[in-house]
């Protein structure tokens, strides 16, 4: 997973699907977000399965989250499919 753009209360995320999906395809993805810091992550999204970027929207500004995703098909949803490694802060960028 990788960030694409951040703004003031926002961040864009994209990801690649992932390398197994046990023998059935996917059908959608969960994104989910917890303050930096913290381990309570929270359902921020869902999409399709076909999609494979999410903006998150009502974060607060300038506050800094981690977040994770988890895919899903007819067998259930994976318990962790790709995860950002480092905190985003949810801002304009400086370069905007």
């Amino acid at each position: 997973m990788t960030v694409v753009d951040t703004d003031s209360g926002k961040v864009t995320l994209a990801w690649k699907p992932p390398s197994n999906d046990g023998g059935s395809p996917v059908t959608g993805y969960i994104l989910q977000a917890a303050p930096a810091g913290s381990k309570d992550f929270t359902n921020v999204g869902k999409v399709d399965g076909n999609i494979l970027q999410y903006e998150v929207q009502g974060l607060k500004d300038g506050k800094e989250y981690i977040f994770k995703l988890r895919a899903e098909n007819e067998a259930g949803s994976s318990k962790n499919s790709a995860q950002l490694e480092k905190p985003v802060k949810a801002a304009t960028p400086i370069s905007k």
